[in-house]
């Protein structure tokens, strides 16, 4: 009888304890760096009497002006079953974009930047199913000085092998912080996302390496990384960025203004299909497009003035 309440009290010490060690994603006064944009957190936020950290980001831009921030979603974690949520900006229902709690071979409907809310899971020839990552190993790696658990997950199962990320416990998957499940994803000629390092307290935490866990899509360079984070929320303000697209998540219609006058617009789709151009010689500072004919799922957006070129992701659901 002592022997099955020992085993009985080691399971439950055993449980209490993964809770006690798992690490958190969500973490304040961090800088994820993906390629040539940056995210951080700054500020709460109540979404659905629900509490949320506040994601904003900016593109490249040469250093971290609390100026140019946007704020792009609410983000939230459940650090008792390693499970993170994510709202965009303006919009309603939340999606699950990590679970840690998943298994071996488990299967993961992909929710994530590059899709719309609404899309199911769907096969194409040749790729399998599109919109899920299935689990293909589970290990354990040391990451500054903290043994981590790690996720593989491919999006493709026919190229799994080629096509996959790392989810990283108090990291976020390989491809950035709100990018889990890209693999899901083809890009079609466009340049997957990745993470290049993360600071934390203005710390190096993590910084990519393509021999220390391996990742077949790389670039051939990217982006310097810096840790220094901006304070001061409530003075963050998108007045001075010179091109807008509104609401960033649509249905029916999306809003492009700009402070100095645009020439041209070009959208793509997620295969890079030329979905919509214009071109106005005369130039314009605001144009409304309806988008009632188009998909549901994500979009690259660039605009184009007489001496720059801006792009955005853009969803439609």
């Amino acid at each position: 009888m002592k022997k099955v309440k020992l085993i009985i009290l080691t399971l439950l010490t055993t449980v209490v304890l993964y809770g006690q060690d798992y690490l958190p994603v969500i973490n304040k006064n961090s800088i994820w760096s993906v390629l040539n944009e940056k995210y951080t957190l700054l500020g709460d936020t109540v979404i659905n009497n629900v509490d949320y950290q506040k994601i904003y980001y900016h593109k490249g831009i040469e250093e971290f002006n609390q100026d140019e921030l946007t704020y792009l979603c609410g983000i939230r974690e459940d650090t008792e079953t390693g499970k993170v949520w994510l709202i965009w900006k303006d919009h309603e229902e939340e999606f699950l974009l990590y679970d840690f709690s998943l298994n071996i071979d488990d299967v993961f409907d992909v929710k994530g930047p590059e899709y719309s809310n609404n899309s199911e899971p769907e096969y194409i020839e040749g790729y399998g199913e599109w919109r899920q990552v299935v689990v293909s190993d589970i290990f354990h790696k040391e990451i500054d000085g903290i043994s981590r658990k790690i996720l593989k997950v491919h999006g493709s199962e026919q190229d799994g092998t080629f096509l996959y990320e790392y989810w990283i416990e108090g990291i976020g998957s390989t491809k950035g912080l709100i990018y889990g499940g890209i693999t899901s994803e083809m890009v079609g000629g466009g340049q997957y996302p990745l993470l290049v390092c993360l600071h934390k307290d203005e710390e190096l935490i993590y910084e990519y390496d393509p021999d220390y866990l391996g990742d077949p899509i790389f670039p051939d360079t990217f982006e310097d990384c810096f840790g220094e984070a901006p304070v001061n929320v409530s003075e963050i303000s998108e007045e001075k960025v010179k091109v807008t697209v509104y609401p960033t998540v649509f249905d029916h219609k999306i809003t492009i203004k700009s402070k100095v006058p645009i020439n041209n617009i070009k959208v793509f789709d997620h295969r890079g299909s030329l979905v919509y151009e214009k071109r106005n010689t005369g130039l314009f500072h605001q144009i409304t497009l309806d988008t009632t004919d188009w998909k549901a799922g994500f979009y690259l957006l660039i605009t184009n003035n007489m001496s720059k070129s801006t792009s955005f992701k853009i969803i439609k659901y």
